[in-house]
């Protein structure tokens, strides 16, 4: 019976050892408690020219377990950032992608889903963005790693003028063109490359019109009168 007793209390301590050893979470900056390992592990972004956009979809490539196409919510008050969570580390090199505003349909970030729409409401209409792709160099959880922004679209600034109407209500404004302006289009935000016209071309849309709805009041001078912004694609355009 001696034998037997010792015997159980030896698999008891291996087993006290044993459970001695699992991890435990990480606090929310990435760190872990008591020198374990942590098995969460948050990341913070900030984003530069992200005015207007309430959400971007995020892809994080080149590591495992990837998320793919996940919408991220601005926080305007903080500045502009937000901050996601990964089950392990990030490794050196590892890449992530953005755009704006989120699409659910986008399956690849070679070919996201984007839209100049042909009707917009005045301050209302996001413009459309992709980030240049950030490489992340020695990862740390607690560093905050910046993201840049570019647009793809232009902005019209329009403003109606009258010595007639003064002071009358701009319910709508059209601008109609005689090449596409607005539209679906789809866009590969991995080859993004700021310094290379090219990478930041779109194509796909078809509307030649865009109708601008708008609460304003006609000037009677360009001082005087209200500017309309309406998002179109990048060209040059005559129009009526």
């Amino acid at each position: 019976m001696k034998k037997i007793f010792q015997y159980i209390t030896r698999a008891l301590a291996i087993l006290v050892l044993a459970s001695g050893c699992e991890g435990t979470l990480s606090d929310k900056e990435g760190g872990s408690t008591e020198g374990e390992t942590p098995s969460e592990y948050w990341w913070h972004f900030s984003v530069n020219n992200a005015e207007g956009s309430p959400s971007l979809g995020v892809f994080l490539r080149d590591f495992d377990g990837s998320l793919t196409n996940s919408e991220i919510r601005i926080d305007a008050a903080s500045g502009a950032s937000f901050e996601i969570k990964t089950g392990h580390p990030l490794t050196t090199g590892a890449k992530i992608y953005a755009y704006s505003p989120y699409h659910a349909e986008t399956k690849d970030h070679k070919a996201v889903r984007m839209h100049i729409p042909e009707e917009q409401t005045a301050g209302e209409t996001a413009m459309p963005r992709a980030a240049v792709p950030l490489t992340l160099n020695n990862p740390r959880p607690d560093s905050t790693f910046a993201i840049q922004l570019v647009d793809l679209a232009s902005v019209l600034s329009l403003k109606v003028l009258s010595t007639q109407d003064t002071d009358e209500s701009i319910t709508s404004v059209s601008f109609t063109s005689g090449t596409p302006l607005a539209g679906s289009f789809s866009f590969n935000i991995k080859g993004v490359d700021i310094n290379q016209a090219a990478t930041l071309a779109v194509s796909g849309y078809a509307s030649k019109t865009v109708t601008l709805f708008a609460d304003a009041r006609v000037g009677t001078n360009p001082d005087s009168a209200r500017e309309l912004p309406m998002i179109v694609a990048p060209g040059s355009y005559t129009g009526t």
